[in-house]
């Protein structure tokens, strides 16, 4: 496998026509109205696609509940058919769900969609709690600076004041 010297090439490579392609309208537009702010535009394009990425979060993390709650459905009434079996009380109406569950848990392909699924939940999440994390930390830095700015301001005037009283 070649390995890319410079992958950044590669991705604009891959991403500019996509990117001409969403920009170009924008730019189209800004040129010819009078009234058309293009940074306007701009934001309103990329607000779209934080909102699209929101509800791919949103659709993936549902996808990602529903099969963990299956899998942990399907899990206990495998095990609670085990058990029976073993003490010997047979539950013939769990047996068809029992032989339904024993193929797709022996299915690799039905591990590893499940795996992705949750495994990709996770990950969408933890990177949302990231974001929490980093917008909560840049507020309390801007209240921090915006305290240090009136203190200095503070200063300032109280500097001003008594050189216009002498």
């Amino acid at each position: 496998m070649r390995r890319l010297r410079q992958p950044w090439r590669f991705l604009w490579g891959v991403l500019r026509y996509p990117i001409i392609v969403l920009l170009a309208p924008i730019v189209w537009l800004s040129i010819f109205s009078e009234r058309c702010n293009l940074a306007y535009h701009i934001l309103r394009a990329c607000q779209g696609a934080v909102n699209l990425a929101r509800a791919i979060a949103g659709v993936t993390y549902f996808l990602g509940v529903i099969t963990t709650v299956g899998l942990l459905a399907t899990s206990i009434m495998v095990l609670i058919h085990i058990v029976f079996m073993e003490i010997g009380l047979p539950m013939p109406r769990l047996q068809a769900y029992y032989e339904i569950a024993a193929r797709i848990f022996e299915n690799k392909a039905a591990w590893a969609a499940a795996t992705i699924v949750i495994a990709t939940t996770v990950a969408l999440f933890h990177l949302k709690n990231l974001e929490i994390n980093q917008a909560r930390y840049l507020a309390e830095l801007e209240d921090r600076r915006k305290k240090e700015r009136e203190e200095i301001q503070k200063g300032v005037d109280a500097y001003r004041h008594a050189t216009q009283v002498r």
